[in-house]
């Protein structure tokens, strides 16, 4: 059973121009062309989805947020970790990618996985729901990361983690293939995480031109 959560959120958060980060993003890389990219095989060996699920230490019943779920990349790993008795959340802001996720699920008899749409604001998971969250490929999006962290912050039970993937300003730099992506700084990252109430953990570099970062909540 597939169950969608759809909530109207909070209004959205624009840049001056009146045009979203995401927006303009779409503009440059429309959807069915970034399909096709976190599709491809090859992200496996570049994101190493097993790898991050180890560091971030997603256990058998566990529920577990994917935020920015995008195709399902981690969220199809994320539900075969935690098992029957776990659950991920996939919360995706474009119907037509919540969509492609449902279908695959649904194809794949994936009964662990309940779809969200989330706003540009909140993510709209319920309170206390999620042992992890992970957000990959996603912070960079956020038009007010502050504002939007601070909405995360309630959906994690006590003890909660956050893993935060981006690509790293800094090193792509010198890759012709990122130049599309501004890509952030991790201690930028930090500083906002900070602000919207996280203790910064721990970095892992083994993301080739990313960073990955742990965050708790203050308790």
């Amino acid at each position: 059973m597939i169950l969608v959560l759809l909530s109207s959120g909070c209004r959205p958060v624009h840049v001056q121009d009146g045009v979203s980060t995401r927006a303009q993003r779409r503009e440059t890389i429309p959807l069915d062309r970034l399909k096709v990219f976190l599709e491809a095989p090859k992200r496996v060996y570049t994101m190493q989805p097993e790898r991050v699920l180890d560091v971030l230490g997603v256990k058998q019943g566990e529920t577990v947020g994917d935020i920015g779920a995008g195709t399902g990349f981690f969220s199809l790993p994320l539900a075969r970790r935690v098992g029957v008795a776990g659950h991920v959340y996939a919360v995706e802001i474009e119907d037509e990618l919540l969509a492609f996720i449902g279908e695959k699920i649904k194809r794949q008899q994936v009964t662990n996985i309940i779809l969200v749409k989330s706003s540009d604001s909140t993510p709209n998971l319920p309170p206390a729901c999620c042992d992890r969250i992970l957000i990959a490929n996603t912070y960079i999006y956020f038009d007010d990361p502050v504002t939007f962290m601070r909405n995360v912050r309630p959906s994690l039970k006590p003890g909660g983690l956050v893993g935060i993937i981006e690509v790293d300003a800094d090193k792509a730099k010198s890759e012709k293939k990122l130049l599309e992506i501004k890509g952030r700084v991790a201690s930028e990252v930090i500083d906002e995480m900070k602000s919207a109430g996280f203790l910064f953990r721990k970095s892992h570099d083994f993301l080739e031109s990313r960073f990955f970062l742990e965050f708790s909540p203050v308790e």
